[in-house]
């Protein structure tokens, strides 16, 4: 007797990632493309670290997909380089989407871009990829040895196959496209184990604070936002004594000031400037965590306000260097705040 077995059906593939992940013709383009790929649903965020996984990741049913990758790890190195984000942050982040999918029946794929100014030392963000890998059998790609194999290969600098420090030439973007869905495929059929994640995250939109808020569109994207200038009065929002504000996301091309986050015991103050402030954009998301989380007081009360100039930062900022010259103008746009609900903060 004969059996055949069948066809493999074509992936389900998702992807969280950043600013690589937006080029049709890089590394996602090519995973798109692919012949053996069904459907594929992107979500990307430039200039976020690996909050943007929480935050895409709480609204997405996992079991629609075969597999999701997530590439935040470039971000995260940068992040964690200017102190804008905890090394236990970057592992709980990753941790939660890995054990949240792997939930779902969905197998994981983690993919470590290259930076150019990073090629000499292993980054903090790539370690944490590849322990987690290593501890959940999730499908790897360390791009950082593919562009040291690749030059190799070419008798060529390193420095030559990047376009600028974050991101490499489109063409050797798509190869490592093309080598991550050969390991997902190979890896398709192989079970992947659920770390124990640290609770679960939800967004507080704009719209939820019922305070004025306006809606900025592009042709990608469309995003209500609350506005914090001299003439706003301050916000107040009630949340459960569990859940905790883990992050933000605003509108870098319209903001320039200081948020500040507080409650009757924590006061957190975070510069939202960055060097995107001004540019011809209607809309530039970003998503950034907060290094000291801020938990309601007895009240249950959380206060949201703009940062006057006697108000100095608890947070280190990312761009902090970028925008030391540039002067606050005293607005901010923000999209949400990234909560966290768990009886148990995380460990520092």
């Amino acid at each position: 007797m004969i059996s055949e077995e069948p066809t493999p059906k074509g992936l389900r593939i998702c992807l969280i990632g950043t600013s690589n992940s937006v080029y049709k013709d890089g590394y996602a383009g090519a995973i798109r493309d692919d012949k053996r790929v069904s459907s594929f649903t992107k979500f990307s965020m430039g200039a976020s670290p690996s909050i943007i996984i929480p935050y895409f990741g709480s609204e997405l049913d996992f079991s629609t997909f075969d597999f999701v990758i997530f590439e935040t790890a470039i971000n995260d190195r940068n992040y964690y380089k200017y102190g804008s984000i905890r090394k236990d942050q970057i592992r709980n982040f990753v941790e939660w989407g890995v054990s949240a999918a792997a939930k779902a029946g969905c197998h994981v794929a983690l993919l470590v871009m290259p930076s150019r100014k990073a090629m000499n030392a292993p980054t903090i963000s790539g370690t944490i990829y590849q322990r987690i890998a290593a501890e959940t059998g999730a499908t790897l790609l360390n791009g950082f040895d593919f562009v040291r194999t690749y030059a190799a290969a070419l008798e060529t600098q390193i420095d030559e196959l990047f376009i600028d420090d974050f991101h490499i030439q489109k063409q050797i973007a798509n190869r490592v496209g093309r080598v991550l869905i050969d390991k997902m495929v190979a890896d398709r059929a192989s079970k992947i184990k659920a770390p124990t994640s640290h609770g679960k995250y939800y967004r507080l939109h704009a719209l939820h604070l019922q305070t004025p808020a306006v809606l900025r569109t592009t042709s990608l994207i469309s995003e209500y936002f609350f506005i914090l200038n001299n003439q706003s009065q301050e916000i107040q929002c009630s949340i459960p004594a569990s859940d905790s504000i883990v992050g933000v996301t605003y509108n870098a091309a319209k903001s320039s000031g200081k948020l500040v986050i507080s409650s009757s015991e924590a006061k957190c103050i975070k510069s939202l400037t960055t060097k995107y402030f001004g540019i011809d954009k209607e809309l530039l998301l970003i998503a950034c965590p907060l290094t000291n989380e801020v938990r309601p007081g007895a009240d249950g009360l959380i206060r949201i306000s703009l940062g006057g100039a006697n108000d100095h930062p608890t947070e280190q900022s990312r761009f902090e260097k970028q925008t030391a010259m540039r002067h606050d103008h005293g607005a901010l746009e923000i999209a949400c705040l990234i909560m966290r609900s768990d009886e148990t903060p995380l460990n520092r």
